[in-house]
């Protein structure tokens, strides 16, 4: 049996600081092994697509790693240089967080 025919989901979590260094943040990613998502775990070239397919999948409870980065932040957990030092460029995480400092 295949690794792709075999899951349910993936879920990947990061451990982040808190503002004030009062404890840690888990910064969620979530991917539910969708028929369309198995497919591209399969095919090598469809690996590309998979944050596409990611983003595409919120509705069907997907949670894309940025998008709990930016929740987090607005949220007061975590500054924005340390959320968007993860993973986005700060232009990219000043639009998913509605904030002009960029």
């Amino acid at each position: 049996m295949l690794f792709a025919d075999s899951i349910v989901a993936v879920i990947s979590q990061r451990l982040l600081p808190k503002i004030g260094g009062s404890g840690r943040a888990a910064a969620v990613e979530i991917i539910r092994a969708s028929l369309y998502i198995k497919d591209l775990i399969k095919d090598e070239q469809g690996m590309s697509k998979l944050k596409e397919a990611l983003i595409d999948g919120r509705e069907n409870g997907m949670i894309p790693f940025d998008d709990h980065l930016a929740q987090l932040y607005r949220e007061g957990q975590l500054n924005p240089q340390q959320s968007a030092t993860r993973l986005l460029p700060l232009a990219g995480f000043a639009r998913a967080t509605n904030d002009p400092k960029d």
